[in-house]
């Protein structure tokens, strides 16, 4: 009877850690695949605006710029809306992907909790002019943590405030 209480209490140790290992597998699993799922959206060729793209994208996905200008509305004021989104040149290469605000508004908004998994990389943003606003910057960080990497911030203004990035209640990782 013994020997009989031993076996199911290892037996059951067992289960529990199988039951364990399972899960563990299907969660690797599952960011993996989802990893592999991630969409490439790209502006222009797939999207007008960059706006268009981010509204259109899932966690996960990256919005690729092609080199260029981007003028106007949909491609200024942008809200990436707390995804966990990638935002970057195709070419790696900021000097030839702007962003250009025309001297009204901001490029970026990250002001809806945003965290790592929100990437801006590579981009140039330039002529921003946000003194219609209380926090200025070129990139306002207001409660979003992104991490913004490899981008140039050149040629903003701000009567008030930051004329490039803008943080407030953030976390926000900023590097070269």
């Amino acid at each position: 009877m013994y020997s009989e209480v031993i076996s199911r209490g290892s037996m059951r140790i067992s289960i529990a850690t199988s039951i364990r290992t399972f899960c563990v597998i299907i969660i690797v699993l599952f960011i993996w695949t989802s990893s592999l799922l991630a969409d490439e959206l790209y502006v222009p060729d797939q999207y007008s605006t960059i706006q268009e793209a981010i509204d259109d994208s899932v966690h996960g996905d990256i919005v690729c710029l092609s080199d260029g200008i981007y003028l106007g509305e949909g491609n200024k004021n942008l809200y990436t809306q707390g995804k966990a989104i990638t935002i970057k040149s195709t070419s790696d290469n900021s000097s030839t992907c702007i962003i250009d605000c025309e001297y009204s508004g901001r490029g970026f908004n990250f002001v809806c909790e945003e965290g790592y998994g929100t990437v801006l990389r590579s981009i140039t943003i330039q002529h921003a002019n946000t003194s219609e606003f209380l926090q200025d910057g070129a990139i306002l960080c207001d409660g979003g943590s992104p991490i913004i990497e490899q981008c140039r911030i050149v040629s903003n203004l701000a009567t008030e405030g930051a004329a490039g990035i803008a943080c407030y209640n953030s976390r926000a990782i900023i590097r070269d």
